[in-house]
């Protein structure tokens, strides 16, 4: 069996074949090389970028030199130095920099590592000559409008007005006549420092009447009298809630009848609707509530909540912050199947006039506001008053035009004829169904039904939610508010029946 061939012996095998050819071969590889050039496989210098150019020919001179150095090392007989390497070889570490250079660049950081020593002792013994120059100043100035009692002010650097001094550099300004202070004496006198200043705080404090005096162990540690308070026979406090309780609030907290307020805007029946389930309780920290559904968006409450409550407006996030934790917004599984027909009809006309670009409000009874004086008068509801009984709908001008087709929803009663027994009977179902008709015609629909229905229908349902608040409000004690409610369908059912019977229902 013969044996392979290695690829050196094909490679060998191959250069032999070429040489026995000669000019033929020769003419062969130029005419392939050409092809390969049309065909943009093989790339000339002309072809690269400037860069590649001179990298190119960088490698040419170093390959020729390398070339010419060999041929003279052959003719004279010598071999290559031992030091010398391969041109293609990476070349490792970085050149070598002349001597100067380098002495000149060490004297360099040296001198910038001694100008910024020199620069920061400079501005240090500066600021610190400023410091006594503006101290022994204004000791100069007003050392003699303070006695004894009085309390000094230390002047900082870098405050335009004196800012109020702590108790120990009130102890050592009172101390300052005194030649040998006994340590007994600096801490009397410190302690009492310490108290009065947490007394004026806890004066200043909005808290004051509702927190007794106390001073927390961590003030008393910080100027070492925690020993001492105990020997005069202080008692003192291990807890900080005091310190934060009389400490000062937020600028802009809210006050306690801001928050009852909005409490019990969350808790009006007309703002949202009590869950019956007797399960249907929410309990956070052992507190168990009955769970209430939102009636509307928290965006459009916050609006009527602001509007009705003028002197207690409040920000969107603080009045979403304060609602209580029973208050939901209901889920698909909450979801409101007694919703008024009324409300709802004229909510899918005004979606779809707001979607057009009609108008601009969401909210179906933002379009009271146009046409009437006031939304609480009665005479301006029923539009029976004179001032605004001719007021218009504000419609916008939109690129659709009257005559264009609009399709919208709206829930309606239609009569249903079915057979039963051979015979034909009727009933009334409500069913969503879909209006088509033009631009115009679902403007004069909305104007009309606004004006003749649904003005009407906001005002006698808002004035019933006032008058059921008030009763409440006023409620005796020998008198009680029954809320009376339909329930759904129910049916009996056996404790245990049989598979016929279950599935005949």
């Amino acid at each position: 069996m013969k044996a392979k061939k290695t690829r050196a012996e094909i490679q060998r095998a191959y250069r032999e074949r070429l040489k026995e050819k000669g000019a033929e071969a020769a003419e062969k590889e130029r005419r392939r090389w050409h092809a390969r050039r049309q065909l943009k496989k093989v790339k000339v210098i002309a072809d690269l970028c400037e860069r590649d150019k001179r990298a190119v020919r960088r490698k040419w001179r170093t390959t020729k030199a390398e070339y010419r150095r060999s041929q003279k090392n052959k003719e004279s007989g010598t071999p290559p130095a031992s030091g010398c390497t391969s041109p293609m070889g990476a070349q490792r570490g970085r050149p070598k920099v002349p001597y100067r250079r380098r002495k000149a660049y060490m004297m360099i950081s040296k001198l910038n590592v001694a100008l910024e020593s020199a620069e920061a002792k400079s501005h240090k013994y500066k600021m610190r000559w400023l410091r006594l120059k503006r101290t022994s100043d204004k000791r100069t100035n007003q050392c003699e409008q303070y006695d004894n009692s009085s309390t000094p002010e230390v002047y900082h650097l870098n405050a335009n007005t004196p800012s109020k001094s702590t108790p120990r550099s009130k102890t050592r300004y009172q101390l300052r006549h005194v030649t040998t202070p006994t340590p007994h004496m600096k801490k009397s006198l410190l302690f009492h420092n310490v108290m009065a200043e947490q007394n004026e705080n806890a004066r200043k404090s909005r808290m004051s009447q509702k927190v007794p005096f106390s001073v927390p162990q961590q003030i008393l540690k910080k100027y070492r009298l925690a020993n001492f308070a105990r020997k005069v026979g202080y008692t003192v406090s291990a807890s900080t809630k005091v310190n934060k309780q009389l400490g000062r609030g937020h600028a802009n907290a809210l006050d306690d009848a801001t928050k009852d307020l909005v409490q019990e805007f969350f808790e009006r029946d007309d703002n949202s609707r009590l869950t019956s389930g007797k399960k249907q309780t929410v309990t956070k920290n052992k507190i168990k509530k009955q769970k209430r559904l939102l009636l509307d968006t928290v965006v459009n409450l916050h609006e009527k909540f602001c509007s009705e409550y003028t002197s207690n407006c409040i920000s969107y996030p603080a009045f979403a912050r304060l609602r209580p934790f029973w208050v939901r917004l209901p889920t698909s599984k909450d979801r409101d199947t007694c919703m008024c027909k009324k409300h709802t009809n004229i909510q899918l006309l005004t979606d779809k006039l707001f979607q057009l670009g009609i108008v601009g409000f969401k909210n179906c009874e933002d379009v009271l506001e146009q046409i009437c004086c006031d939304m609480n008068e009665k005479a301006c509801m029923m539009r029976e008053c004179d001032a605004c009984r001719g007021r218009e709908i504000n419609f916008k001008e939109s690129t659709a035009k009257d005559d264009h087709l609009v399709i919208w929803s709206e829930w309606t009663t239609c009569k249903h004829e079915y057979q039963k027994d051979g015979e034909t009977k009727s009933t009334k179902l409500t069913a969503k169904c879909v209006k088509h008709g033009t631009l115009k015609e679902l403007k004069v629909l909305f104007d009309h039904t606004v004006r003749t229905e649904f003005s009407k229908h906001v005002y006698t349902l808002r004035h019933q939610f006032r008058a059921y608040r008030s009763l409440k409000e006023t409620l005796q004690n020998n008198e009680c508010v029954i809320h009376i409610d339909f329930s759904e369908n129910y049916e009996c059912k056996y404790g245990s029946e049989i598979q016929s019977d279950f599935w005949c229902k």
